[in-house]
């Protein structure tokens, strides 16, 4: 199917259908192409879909009236609005970006667009201020997020102020800012993983666990009750689906019912494509537990949507990677007082791939372990074997001594 090409001065509001969110009201997702050719992508909600297509005519013809961008900002503005207006959808757009660099960078501006709040581009652009929220960044996320937040802020926002003619130069061209020993967070090595027993605990009270279960009306905000449920919703199956396959979060919040296959016995597989496979290479890793499987498919006949588990409130699109891992690590902490396994509280979600090849290493060839979790034996080995369990070393051990006996 071609590409639906836009003319200068136009849009797509009328050619795209409104999508429906859980909360009742209707999103239009649409493009639009500025006299001086640039296109721009916009998001715009209302309650009704006329309301919703209103709303978008008039943002569309704002955005014709201002020029789009250029000509319309000054150090007075707004750091997060510039972020959102300029810097986001050149990223979405770039043709140059890979679906994997993306994700990263629409994460990092959502770290860059907290730490900018209440900043105005002026203040931003100095070069103390710049650096120590950078380096705020760098002590909440880890040193390498803060790395990555320098380079995204230098190249997509500072640069591209400089090109509006806002600022005269780039304060992090050439500025070196020590972000390697903020926050470098020390593990055992070989990982971690629960004991069968913990696992067994943990899937027994996520298969059970009702979605409402603990969740609180919210005081204020955008968000409703039952938004809030949706998103423990979507926090428990996206945990019940890495239990039984040992996903990375990446790959699991990527995964389509389409990826789902069952062979002639009828067991469930999900197909990890190269695209959304941190590799780069497709793989089939095994669904193991029926019982997951089962109700994942319940979950699917209940809230529909093409992802196995979509975004909270739209589950044909993709759950965002940054809401995602926030929502995740308030819900571990409940998980780990709840059934009570502490280590969950530490290791989070990338706990199950130890754990399941900590759990089959003894029937299970090494080999077929590490291509289901996507990477080499010697990696499997090293990053992803609890080498703080002995249990086999002391029944070795045992079985040594009756034998003499």
């Amino acid at each position: 199917m071609p590409r639906l090409q836009i003319a200068s001065g136009t849009n797509t509001i009328d050619s795209v259908t409104p999508v429906r969110l859980a909360n009742g009201k209707y999103r239009i997702q649409w493009k639009i192409r500025l006299q001086d050719g640039r296109l721009l992508s916009r998001d715009t909600t209302g309650s009704t879909k006329g309301e919703a297509r209103a709303r978008a005519h008039a943002k569309a013809a704002e955005l014709l009236a201002q020029g789009g961008i250029g000509g319309t900002w000054k150090p007075s503005s707004l750091a997060t609005e510039y972020l959102e207006t300029v810097s986001k959808p050149i990223i979405t757009e770039s043709s140059r970006l890979s679906t994997n660099s993306k994700a990263r960078y629409k994460t990092v501006l959502t770290y860059l667009t907290e730490a900018f709040k209440g900043y105005s581009i002026a203040s931003v652009a100095r070069r103390r201020t710049i650096e120590e929220l950078l380096k705020g960044i760098a002590a909440e996320h880890g040193a390498e997020s803060g790395r990555h937040a320098k380079g995204v802020a230098s190249r997509y926002f500072f640069e591209e102020l400089i090109k509006d003619d806002v600022i005269e130069f780039n304060p992090l061209a050439g500025a070196r800012i020590d972000l390697g020993t903020v926050k470098k967070t020390t593990r055992p090595e070989g990982g971690r993983a629960l004991t069968t027993a913990e696992y067994d605990r943990v899937l027994t009270h996520l298969l059970t666990l009702n979605p409402a279960e603990g969740v609180v009306p919210p005081k204020r905000g955008r968000y409703t009750l039952a938004d809030r449920i949706a998103v423990h919703r979507c926090c428990i199956d996206l945990t019940l689906l890495q239990m039984a396959t040992g996903l990375r979060v990446s790959e699991a919040r990527t995964l389509m019912w389409d990826d789902i296959i069952t062979d002639a016995q009828k067991r469930p597989a999900c197909i990890i494509r190269a695209e959304n496979a941190k590799t780069g290479t497709t793989r089939v890793a095994a669904l193991v537990e029926p019982a997951v499987y089962e109700h994942l498919i319940r979950r699917r006949d209940e809230v529909g949507g093409a992802y196995v588990v979509g975004a909270p409130l739209n589950p044909d699109t993709e759950w965002d990677r940054y809401n995602a891992q926030k929502a995740l690590k308030a819900f571990y902490k409940d998980l780990a007082r709840d059934c009570g396994v502490p280590l969950l509280e530490t290791y989070r979600t990338h706990v199950w791939r130890t754990t399941l090849n900590t759990m089959y290493r003894t029937d299970v060839d090494a080999l077929l372990r590490a291509r289901t979790l996507g990477h080499s034996v010697d990696v499997n080995a090293q990053a992803y074997s609890d080498l703080s369990d002995l249990t086999t070393l002391y029944d070795a051990a045992r079985a040594r001594r009756r034998e003499e006996k």
